[in-house]
């Protein structure tokens, strides 16, 4: 689970250019703490980047001191009320189903801690990891200022 929640991580930080026009990923927050905020954001960034779709990005407690909200999109209830409808992905199998088959303008949110495929090779992760240094977007998850979290 740590090892697929890193490649997340690091795997959202790639330019993606956007195919599915009609269609985009977003994530619905769970009301967690801020690693599982991130952990939400990640998993949605991937999917959107895997599947050359909108990401939209929901801010959260603490977010403000990334850089996450300065280069992503934000969603809003205006850009919400352009999508003819919504659906709830649980799996990565229903996002791939979803995008095949759904011809409405569709926003699509990634259930918190949904399944999906992961690297399974390490020179896929190894050739991921080269497209994440090469494209210095390494700097989403730089503080902006110095945090002080408290117990």
């Amino acid at each position: 689970m740590k090892n697929n929640a890193l490649v997340l991580i690091l795997s959202l930080l790639l330019n993606s250019s956007v195919v599915n026009a009609d269609h985009a990923i977003s994530y619905k927050l769970n009301g967690g703490r801020l690693g599982d905020c991130i952990y939400s954001f990640c998993l949605a960034k991937w999917l959107a980047y895997k599947y050359e779709t909108k990401f939209y990005y929901v801010p959260f407690e603490h977010a403000d001191a990334f850089s996450l909200g300065l280069y992503e999109e934000q969603l809003t209830k205006t850009i919400e009320k352009k999508f003819k409808k919504t659906v709830l992905i649980r799996t990565e199998e229903d996002l791939a189903y979803q995008l095949k088959k759904t011809k409405k303008k569709t926003l699509f949110y990634i259930e918190f801690l949904a399944t999906i495929d992961a690297p399974q090779d390490i020179r896929e992760a190894d050739s991921l990891m080269e497209n994440i240094v090469a494209t210095n977007w390494l700097f989403l998850f730089v503080p902006k200022k110095s945090m002080r979290l408290e117990a």
